[in-house]
């Protein structure tokens, strides 16, 4: 096992240093791609606060094993003035009143957080953050998903931070789906994405109308983002689709016409309530969705022949042909599993 680095942290170039070693870092230890994301974030969260609060600090990432479960210590170490920690665990609130985000995202994407302030007062600030591996066992005994997804997301060429996220979230009604295009790029982008999907997974449960309400507020201290969001019901048979912006939706290999209206604007500048449209869901249909740095100009007929393939192959295909290479970009593509049927 590696021992870990430190990265002195002043401008955002640097930002990139970390995030390289946080994602070689959690690769190595068995962290899933989600998981790699996810350290992803939380050392960018961390380390463009040192840039806004305290100008210049280290960001120290370090395996560890407790109790038998390895993970990763995020350390943030800076001299700068310090803060409430309090006040900022709130997400939308921040001394600078630029991203907003704040350290309730990382509490989130952490099992432990912890703050200590030097002494005297005003002499810098210590941050440790601990990220768990969820044992295999764990994730063998996990219910299997009742639907085959596939999906492919990269960045706009030269960035290396992605401005599109996606979620997939399952539970005993049904499973949600959303892609979500930060306005922008690189790392504001980023940080808007994140503050719309974590409000979607940590409300997941809520009406499709109400989670674009909450991610509307949620987002207000950020650029905004769009978004689609769709609740597959497989017990019922019933699918139900909401989006604010531009991202494209198409249910494809259907017997029946199904329209998924899109309503414009940007989730986080007041936008308006999504329309609501909702469809028979059966066996032999899918559900296309991507961000607008794919080409909207493609028709299923081209790729039907392939629908009894892998979703992550269909998913692939797609976007190595409609892919623009000039902005963010992520594919979704999902149908039902044989097991699901």
């Amino acid at each position: 096992m590696k021992q870990g680095g430190s990265v002195p942290v002043s401008k955002y170039a640097d930002v990139l240093n970390v995030r390289q070693l946080a994602r070689d870092l959690a690769r190595e230890l068995g962290f899933d791609d989600c998981g790699q994301e996810e350290v992803c974030i939380v050392v960018s969260e961390l380390s463009t606060n040192l840039i806004k609060h305290a100008v210049q600090g280290i960001v120290s990432i370090k395996p560890f094993i407790q109790d038998g479960q390895a993970g990763l210590a995020i350390i943030s170490d800076d001299n700068g003035p310090g803060f409430d920690f309090a006040g900022v665990l709130a997400d939308g609130i921040s001394t600078t009143r630029t991203l907003g985000c704040g350290l309730g995202a990382i509490q989130r994407l952490t099992d432990d957080l912890e703050y200590h302030a030097k002494q005297p007062q005003g002499a810098g600030s210590y941050i440790l953050c601990k990220k768990l591996l969820k044992s295999g066992a764990h994730r063998q005994h996990q219910r299997p998903s009742p639907l085959d997804f596939g999906v492919v997301t990269q960045p706009k060429n030269g960035q290396t931070v992605n401005g599109d996220l996606y979620l997939v979230k399952h539970d005993a009604h049904a499973t949600l789906l959303a892609v979500i295009d930060g306005v922008g790029h690189g790392l504001l982008a980023n940080k808007a994405a994140q503050a719309a999907k974590q409000y979607v997974e940590a409300h997941s449960g809520l009406p499709l109308r109400d989670l674009f309400l909450g991610a509307d507020r949620a987002c207000h201290a950020t650029n905004g983002v769009v978004m689609a969001l769709a609740a597959i019901d497989l017990h019922h048979r019933r699918l139900t689709f909401a989006s604010v912006g531009n991202i494209e939706a198409k249910v494809v290999n259907h017997h029946e016409k199904f329209d998924l209206i899109v309503r414009r604007g940007i989730v986080g500048r007041n936008s308006p309530a999504p329309y609501i449209s909702e469809g028979h869901w059966t066996p032999g249909c899918g559900l296309v969705l991507h961000s607008d740095g794919l080409s909207s100009r493609w028709k299923w007929e081209d790729y039907s022949h392939h629908f009894g393939r892998p979703a992550q192959t269909i998913a692939e295909m797609m976007f190595h042909e409609l892919h623009k290479n000039n902005d963010d970009a992520t594919l979704m593509f999902v149908k039902q599993a044989e097991h699901g049927r």
